[in-house]
């Protein structure tokens, strides 16, 4: 049996410097084990979900969102975050920690106060209400007729966008139970989910070129 013939030194170079590039590439794009997306991607998306939390707040707050009392507004500059102002003594400002993604809440609108963080939408909004509940007052659970009365002035688009997100969290992003349950074909869900986030991506693509 004839023996393989030892591999040439210029070959053996050449393979190397290919693994060293493969490294040099992987290093530049991985981060505590995750993919990094670039500077305008990962911007664009923070304030998409930010955008999305402020939704959210305004329809749990109802008429204070909107009131001298509350005001939810959302900062996209270099570093953008929401912030919610419920009185002086109830400021909040919620960013997202670009490197895990997490949901940081900060206290009286600083950097400082750092009062939880978390990757759970849900939980982020409990903390966010029972914080503004002492300074709002009256933010009692709502019954069936106050949270419709809670949606009237605002469209039947945004409505169900609120509906489906919130199925699509109940049940943990599984299409099929959550287009089962609000009475759609999963084509259809897949259609409408996808149609909004361009939609909001676009629109906070061209918020920031107003800047």
């Amino acid at each position: 049996m004839m023996e393989r013939p030892p591999r040439l030194s210029n070959e053996t170079n050449e393979l190397q410097g290919l693994v060293d590039d493969g490294k040099r590439f992987l290093a530049g794009r991985v981060a505590f084990g995750a993919r990094k997306a670039l500077p305008g991607q990962d911007l664009s998306a923070q304030l998409v979900h930010l955008s999305i939390i402020g939704a959210e707040v305004c329809l749990l707050l109802g008429e204070h969102a909107e009131s001298d009392r509350g005001v939810v507004s959302l900062c996209s500059d270099n570093k953008p975050h929401l912030a919610i102002c419920g009185s002086s003594e109830a400021s909040l400002k919620v960013e997202l920690d670009s490197e895990t993604g997490f949901y940081v809440l900060h206290e009286d609108g600083g950097e400082v106060d750092c009062v939880l963080i978390t990757s759970s939408e849900e939980r982020l909004l409990d903390h966010i209400v029972g914080h503004l509940s002492g300074s709002l007052g009256d933010l009692a659970p709502k019954t069936v007729d106050g949270a419709i009365d809670a949606l009237v002035g605002r469209s039947l688009e945004e409505v169900e966008w609120r509906l489906i997100l919130k199925t699509l969290r109940h049940f943990r992003g599984e299409l099929s139970s959550a287009a089962f349950s609000l009475g759609m074909s999963i084509e259809t869900l897949q259609s409408q989910v996808n149609t909004q986030l361009l939609r909001r991506l676009s629109a906070a693509k061209s918020s920031e070129k107003g800047q």
